[in-house]
């Protein structure tokens, strides 16, 4: 028989209607979904029990974060078994995603499932983690298992994994999905790739010329990130060159890029 899914869905200021990962998913038989809602703005997520009753609403009342909003749908979830697949709201779920986790599930058994994730600059998930340090992998097979790592979206969890586990609320959006692999790597949980399932991902980090969208991403990510790094001193250094080389970065190259841009659109209006 096979195992029931669960999927959750984060949402962020963005109407559940506008949500391309919810209109995917929403109406999958034999997947139950929940939203759990960080928005902090109305933007009408309070119909959604009416014109979707089977699906599980769960408003955080403002941005609580990822990891509380994860712990909120698993407060849900409590004493049920199956599998919980996390998605953020801007991910492209493909059709034959829940029908190829099923098959792996029943072919491998294992605790932990990442897809391939694409985002535009190639595959993003899953990953190689060496310490601390994340770098992009070429390609999925091959993967030392002790040095998988990915991120949230797609990931498909054993929730007999959570009995006696929840996400570290210390964590607001990044490195939650390095962190809880970490934890389940310590744990002796086995995580597998499927390689049978794509999908494709939006990242705002990719925007160069977003000043102050980075600026904004950079004080979440800087905290975020040293959390992750404060396991020893070797960590806690690479984590303060990082972020230093970071806000560089955006304060000196973006800024500088932006500058260009603005001053090469004005001479193009000028020749016109």
């Amino acid at each position: 028989m096979s195992q029931p899914i669960y999927a959750v869905i984060v949402l962020y200021n963005v109407n559940y209607k506008n949500s391309r990962t919810f209109m995917d998913i929403v109406g999958i038989p034999d997947v139950s979904l929940i939203v759990c809602d960080n928005s902090t703005v109305d933007v009408g997520n309070y119909e959604l029990s009416d014109d979707y009753p089977e699906v599980t609403y769960i408003s955080m009342g403002h941005n609580a974060g990822l990891s509380a909003a994860y712990n909120r749908a698993l407060h849900k979830l409590e004493g049920k078994e199956g599998y919980l697949c996390l998605f953020d709201d801007d991910t492209e779920v493909g059709a034959n995603y829940f029908s190829a986790l099923r098959e792996e599930i029943d072919r491998t058994g294992a605790d932990v499932y990442l897809p391939l994730v694409y985002d535009d600059e190639g595959l993003i998930s899953p990953c190689i983690i060496s310490g601390v340090k994340t770098s992009r992998a070429s390609s999925a097979e091959g993967i030392p298992p002790e040095q998988i790592s990915g991120i949230n979206s797609g990931m498909a969890v054993n929730l007999a994994v959570y009995r006696d586990y929840r996400y570290d609320e210390g964590y607001f959006l990044d490195y939650i999905d390095h962190a809880f692999l970490r934890d389940m790597k310590a744990r002796g949980y086995k995580i597998l790739p499927i390689c049978s399932i794509t999908l494709k991902q939006d990242f705002s980090m990719n925007n160069r010329s977003d000043v102050l969208g980075a600026k904004v991403r950079f004080r979440l990510f800087y905290r975020d990130f040293y959390r992750f790094c404060n396991v020893s001193f070797s960590a806690r250094c690479f984590a303060i060159r990082f972020i230093i080389k970071r806000w560089l970065y955006i304060n000196l190259y973006m800024r500088l890029n932006s500058w260009r841009l603005r001053w090469e659109k004005k001479r193009e209006e000028k020749a016109k």
